[in-house]
């Protein structure tokens, strides 16, 4: 059977992440998007700092491998319309918790 490869660029960190190997791209980009869905993941904290690639093609009749990369989609483009709002109500909340802790003290 023939399998694509997987990985997760993170911005920050400037790496790939562990590859991981599905059928189809389609299931690939479900996995992601639930995660940068999920606000408690770490791709759901930041998922513009995410991008879903296939970076190749594996055979498992024949053991071969192919190198062939291509972006399929950053977090920020699957987060969905409420999770997008708890994102940002998250942000503002912290921005404003961090404004209230730099106050001097009276």
């Amino acid at each position: 059977m023939k399998y694509h490869i997987f990985s997760v660029y993170d911005e920050k960190a400037k790496a790939y992440m562990t590859p991981f190997f599905l059928p189809e791209i389609g299931q690939a980009t479900r996995v992601f998007g639930d995660m940068v869905n999920d606000t408690n993941h770490q791709f759901g904290m930041h998922p513009q700092d995410y991008t879903l690639f296939k970076i190749g093609d594996y055979d498992d009749g024949s053991g071969k491998t192919e190198s062939n990369k291509e972006t399929i989609a950053n977090g920020i483009e699957l987060v969905e319309e409420q999770p997008k709002k708890l994102n940002q109500m998250v942000k503002d909340i912290y921005r404003m918790l961090k404004e209230l802790s730099n106050e001097p003290q009276t």
